[in-house]
């Protein structure tokens, strides 16, 4: 499990890069972020189709949440 809360997103979409670029200024290093492409394997919890369908947020205890709520 991360020890930040982790925030997965599609790396190949141009609309979730550009927010994750604006979350990491708010967040600054109270969260980390990732592209599903380098970490989804390592969550095999999360089903693969849910990493393009929104992202999703993997908290330290394991809690995975997605979509707007994960936001």
């Amino acid at each position: 499990m991360p020890e930040l809360p982790l925030v997965i997103f599609d790396g190949r979409c141009g609309f979730c890069r550009i927010w994750i670029e604006y979350w990491k200024t708010i967040t600054g290093g109270r969260v980390d972020y990732a592209a599903s492409q380098e970490v989804g394997s390592q969550y095999p919890q999360i089903p693969a189709k849910n990493f393009s369908e929104s992202v999703q947020l993997v908290m330290p205890g394991g809690e995975v949440v997605s979509g707007a709520r994960a936001v």
